[in-house]
């Protein structure tokens, strides 16, 4: 009987050791799969962030192209009266395709500039 309890207590002694053993790998497992998944979650924020910072250059840049286009729209009206089948003597003259150009690139011009302004002020543009 006595050889028997030693022998159980050996074992009992034996299986303990596994134990531990057992619990401190899982532990250390725990600590990893816990930092692996903060290290994730941390990378998620990141990487929604930079989509983020992405989107709202697109944004810009497609507010900047809707601004260049109501200015070139609003620009359009100088020629489209005086291509219109009219008679108002700019046919004749040297110098009015001239004053044409120049006018609607100036109006294309302050309309783009004044907007894109208004647009920085109110922060929609940097």
């Amino acid at each position: 009987l006595l050889a028997g309890d030693g022998a159980d207590a050996a074992t009992r002694d034996e299986w303990e050791a596994v134990l531990e053993a057992y619990l401190q790998a899982y532990s250390q497992l725990s600590r990893e799969c816990t930092s692996l998944l903060r290290d994730i979650e941390d990378f998620e924020g990141s990487a929604s962030l930079a989509l983020q910072a992405r989107r709202l250059r697109v944004e810009q840049f497609e507010l900047s192209l809707v601004i260049a286009s109501v200015s070139i729209g609003a620009g359009s009206l100088v020629p489209g009266a005086m291509g219109m089948n009219l008679l108002n003597n700019y046919e004749s003259s040297d110098v009015a395709f001239k004053v044409a150009v120049l006018t609607t690139v100036f109006i294309v011009l302050l309309i783009f500039s004044l907007i894109r302004a208004a647009a920085t002020r109110q922060g929609f543009l940097n």
